[in-house]
């Protein structure tokens, strides 16, 4: 018997895919708001130091402070793609656990704000927060926008970029209080969706069922942590040269929201941007771009940083609309695999930051010498080139047609995903 909250949710569904991507229903447009405001709490948390407003000039304790986020992130992700099973059938253990941290976190960061070096473990906690808060999202995204991913996704991106620009025209004073009013808007619009439609009975795959459908491979992940490693590498030069009141960062906020909106207007119009075009350009392109920053004066560090930045927004935004994909077509716990793939993306944002605070904050330059930034740029160039020889053979996520070809060619036992009104994808 089909519950009355699967009637709701899929009626739900098709109302959304029926006015195409320009959401009518009031209720979806809620989980909407909710998910920019949780990816624009994770790009200040990472591409700013608003939260730590008294960041050192050698920028030790400021990147400690990030790293420490990134750390708390990967902890929570962890967590979640091995406690899957526990964590969907108590739903709103889940949500509280992730509010808590949220909330403990940024207050927190408040409180300390007077001693620096203390700001690791809240913004640690933050991190978890986070990390336990975008699973959940990732699901609401999977089902109820699952016709339209990539359009979704990218204008997501875009429309968290676009509520960061505010930070330009905000006192400094004031920066703080603004920036924490993206976790308590992601938290408060959860809570709601997550009443509205019922999501704690809505019945999902197994982790065991999940993992026998799984069919991402290996070489995916590999693209989707070196594409992290890409935008950790550049967030880390942009923090260990600007704050967020320096005038490049009018260009940095401009430059992203940009780059999001082509994203989104590329979904839209021309589907050009596919996962296995945008690696195969900007592996060599991340190369190219960080190759003089060996030779750059410092003042300069940040207009590679910031290319290579905007740049991995094209294999990020495609390698997690691709994930949300293979999730909606394999039917898949989607909790389990997008914190999984997440999880990914997450370490090799770490280990960028790791490199650039490593090659290019003040303490560690003067510690280390002036040969540790070349050092830096040398060794991600390596790993990026590497990651190349593995990721640019094919195309690396499983998608319909490929599907299909499996089982014409009896290879394979095709997935079994649920019947779903929607127009994107069909039964294999």
């Amino acid at each position: 018997m089909v519950k009355e909250a699967d009637v709701d949710i899929s009626q739900d569904a098709e109302d959304t895919q029926t006015a195409g991507w320009i959401l009518v229903n009031p209720r979806i447009l809620i989980g909407l708001i909710g998910v920019v405001a949780c990816y624009g709490w994770l790009f200040l948390m990472l591409g700013t130091s608003v939260f730590f407003p008294l960041a050192d000039p050698e920028g030790l304790i400021s990147g400690g402070a990030h790293l420490a986020f990134v750390g708390g992130v990967c902890a929570a992700l962890a967590a979640v793609w091995w406690l899957s099973d526990a964590l969907v059938a108590h739903r709103m253990t889940h949500f509280v656990i992730a509010a808590a941290c949220a909330v403990a976190g940024t207050a927190a960061l408040w409180v300390l704000r007077g001693q620096p070096g203390l700001l690791w473990a809240p913004s640690l906690v933050a991190g978890c927060g986070f990390g336990f808060l975008s699973p959940l999202y990732g699901e609401y995204v999977c089902l109820f926008f699952h016709g339209s991913l990539r359009v979704y996704v990218n204008g997501i991106f875009a429309a968290a970029a676009l509520a960061c620009v505010w930070l330009l025209f905000i006192s400094e004073a004031l920066l703080f209080a603004f920036a924490a009013l993206f976790p308590l808007v992601a938290l408060g619009c959860y809570l709601i969706v997550m009443h509205l439609f019922d999501l704690r009975e809505r019945s999902r795959a197994s982790r065991a069922q999940s993992d026998q459908r799984h069919r991402i491979v290996w070489r995916s992940y590999l693209a989707t942590a070196t594409s992290g490693m890409a935008a950790g590498y550049a967030v880390g030069c942009i923090l260990s040269t600007q704050t967020v009141h320096d005038w490049p960062y009018i260009i940095i906020e401009v430059m992203v929201s940009a780059t999001c909106l082509l994203l989104l207007y590329d979904s839209l119009k021309t589907h050009r941007v596919t996962e296995s075009v945008t690696m195969r350009w900007f592996l060599p392109g991340s190369a190219i771009v960080v190759f003089p920053l060996v030779f750059v004066p410092e003042p300069l560090v940040v207009i590679f940083a910031l290319l290579l930045l905007c740049g991995s927004f094209f294999p990020t935004t495609c390698s997690l609309s691709a994930v949300c994909k293979h999730i909606v077509i394999c039917d898949l716990s989607a909790v389990r695999a997008f914190s999984f793939g997440r999880l990914m993306s997450f370490l090799g944002i770490a280990l960028g930051m790791v490199l650039a605070f490593a090659g290019f904050t003040a303490g560690s330059v003067a510690f280390f010498g002036p040969l540790v930034t070349p050092g830096s740029v040398v060794v991600f160039m390596l790993l990026v080139i590497f990651s190349a020889s593995f990721v640019m053979t094919e195309d690396n996520y499983p998608d319909e047609k490929r599907f299909k070809r499996v089982e014409s060619d009896g290879g394979g036992r095709s997935p079994s995903p649920r019947a779903r009104p929607s127009a994107s994808w069909t039964r294999p």
